[in-house]
């Protein structure tokens, strides 16, 4: 018999509540990964006005729980965080435009505001922003199955988008 103890959704609660100083890394990380030199620059306005529009950054917490829970460093911690993030954000972009959603969190969607074309190169730069942390892991031996695993699960996503997108032709 499987009995939740009444105190275990407070538990979870607690362990999502991070260090501020974590969490504004990894915010810090997705801006910088996605801003270009060029202050003009469209896809870094469009990246800005994405993220400007919040979001709980849930994956980031659990994120850096289940670092902390496994006794990563915070270096790790914030990366692992980091590419969570990107990739749910650009998950986010990338579906707002094949579902024509106008708004994301009450602001207009990336693809409404700039455009399809720009919307695409954002998601694209939020995956391509991933691997980029992925490659800079602190840990040199964890790479290649963090490089691997990361594919792994955006692959399950892309596929299961296209399963969605082939139900709406149908």
């Amino acid at each position: 018999m499987n009995v939740t103890h009444p105190n275990t959704h407070l538990k979870v609660m607690a362990t999502l509540q991070q260090p501020e100083r974590q969490l504004s890394e990894v915010e810090t990380l997705m801006y910088t990964l996605t801003s270009a030199k060029d202050a003009r620059d469209v896809v870094s306005a469009a990246a800005r006005h994405h993220f400007k529009a919040g979001g709980g950054r849930t994956r980031a917490k659990l994120g850096l729980a289940a670092a902390r829970h496994l006794a990563l460093l915070p270096q790790q911690a914030v990366a692992l965080a980091t590419v969570a993030e990107l990739l749910h954000n650009a998950s986010l972009i990338h579906d707002d435009i094949q579902d024509k959603t106008p708004s994301r969190r009450g602001r207009l969607a990336v693809w409404a505001k700039y455009g399809s074309d720009v919307a695409i190169l954002v998601g694209d730069l939020m995956v391509s922003a991933a691997y980029a942390v992925l490659a800079s892991f602190p840990d040199p031996a964890a790479m290649a199955p963090l490089l691997r695993r990361t594919h792994e699960r955006t692959r399950e996503v892309i596929c299961g988008q296209a399963r969605e997108i082939g139900r709406a032709h149908v």
